[in-house]
């Protein structure tokens, strides 16, 4: 008899090849000039977890931050190559750090646009 409950298993288990490894889930505003949100999830974690979290205006721009905060964070390069073929899918083109806006001033420091 086996000993082990059904989360161990779940731990022990190779990752099935027919299965997602990533996926997706977004929180796009109704009313207009609210940021969407991307959360990309690994599935195959038991229970499944967050990778990192995009944030933007349209769909376009949360998903080349989500790309952004992956490469950034040195993350798994399935994740990093999931969130580009989003963004791909979505533009027609490969995700470029020149596109990325920052809100920095001439030498790189950070602006507060508050006063």
């Amino acid at each position: 008899m086996n000993d082990r409950d059904a989360r161990s298993r779940d731990f022990t288990e190779p990752p099935r090849l027919d299965q997602k490894r990533f996926e997706l889930e977004w929180i796009v505003p109704l009313e207009p000039g609210l940021s969407a949100f991307v959360t990309l999830y690994d599935v195959q974690c038991n229970p499944r977890h967050a990778q990192a979290v995009g944030e933007g205006g349209d769909e376009a721009e949360t998903l080349l931050d989500l790309w952004t905060t992956l490469i950034d964070a040195a993350d798994s390069a399935d994740a990093v190559a999931y969130a580009a073929a989003a963004y791909c899918k979505r533009t027609g083109r490969q995700p470029d750090r020149t596109a990325v806006v920052t809100n920095t001033d001439a030498v790189g420091a950070p602006v507060n646009d508050i006063d």
